[in-house]
């Protein structure tokens, strides 16, 4: 795999997803993966076109200094962030697109 493209998202209380440009490189060769770090604050994500919700429950969550890889098209399109309700600031995830 190789990197195609960065970016680094804010996420507040409005659930937000990857930058639709970054997920179109090309087609011969879109990204095939996104390797995802969670800075700043914990967040909760779902990967199936739902929005995530802040609560409890809302998501899958993960904590700040997290990485995980979202490993399809699908789901890259699909990806929605948002902070946890009881966070004291903003998340900020640092996504590296792969192909």
């Amino acid at each position: 795999m190789r990197t195609v493209n960065f970016e680094s998202i804010a996420v507040s209380t409005t659930a937000i997803g990857f930058t639709a440009a970054n997920l179109v490189r090309d087609a011969a060769s879109p990204p095939s993966a996104a390797h995802v770090q969670v800075l700043e604050a914990p967040i909760n994500i779902r990967q199936d076109g739902t929005n995530p919700t802040g609560a409890a429950g809302g998501g899958t969550r993960y904590e700040p200094n997290s990485v995980f890889v979202v490993s399809s098209l699908p789901d890259m399109a699909n990806f929605r962030a948002i902070r946890v309700t009881d966070a004291a600031q903003d998340a900020r995830i640092n996504v590296t697109f792969m192909a």
